[in-house]
């Protein structure tokens, strides 16, 4: 199936760096992120926000062969329980995806990160795989599952228990290996493994864990 691509209002580098989709994949802005999306000359299949970072406003012209009118919008009120991106991966859920790639989110306010940290925990059983990216950072969840992670060069792998406990985790492919571990929430054991193979398998038996991949 297509994978469907997040664009959030907030990327650190340069948007086509972070991601490669296809014509066939879907795209989804978060408010402000249409107009990061519209400086690369890139039309959304949707956009969704409250239009406080002016994603709802943008009036950056796009080049008229790809057709902005194909555009659909979803505007919320300010006053909601939830973020924009939390809102953009729910929508791109409920229409089957099993592969969303979310484009920034990292970095810049602390509450903004964290938040889509919880949005990943939140959905982390309803779809295949969510990940979070920027430049320098990889992020994902997975609970109860396994994961294979292509090697990066220059990248650490970290591991945090975002459950009070996660249990039975096992990796291969790293430089201290995992068998049968335990992480828990308010302990950093995981922090800044090295990758020893073109690939890092993990897994977690129990509780939701928090993947990292790290620019050293």
């Amino acid at each position: 199936m297509k994978k469907c691509y997040i664009i959030t209002a907030y990327i650190e580098g340069v948007l086509p760096e972070i991601i490669s989709p296809q014509k066939s994949d879907f795209m989804i802005c978060a408010d402000g992120g249409y107009e990061i999306a519209v400086s690369f000359n890139i039309v959304p299949d949707l956009v969704i926000g409250d239009s406080d970072s002016g994603g709802m406003q943008v009036s950056t012209t796009i080049d008229p062969k790809n057709n902005s009118n194909d555009t659909d919008f979803i505007c919320f009120p300010k006053e909601k329980d939830v973020s924009d991106t939390f809102l953009c991966v729910q929508h791109a859920i409920s229409l089957g995806f099993e592969e969303i790639i979310i484009a920034g989110g990292i970095g810049g306010r602390l509450d903004h990160t964290i938040s889509n940290i919880q949005t990943l925990a939140h959905f982390s059983n309803a779809a295949k795989r969510i990940t979070m990216v920027d430049e320098k950072n990889l992020i994902t969840v997975i609970e109860n599952s396994i994961i294979t992670l292509p090697k990066k060069d220059g990248f650490t792998v970290s591991l945090f228990s975002l459950s009070d406990t996660c249990s039975g985790i096992r990796t291969a492919g790293l430089y201290y290996p995992l068998v049968d571990a335990e992480l828990q929430n308010t302990y950093p054991l995981g922090l800044s493994n090295q990758f020893t193979e073109n690939e890092a398998i993990i897994e977690v038996k129990k509780g939701k864990l928090l993947i990292v991949m790290s620019q050293e």
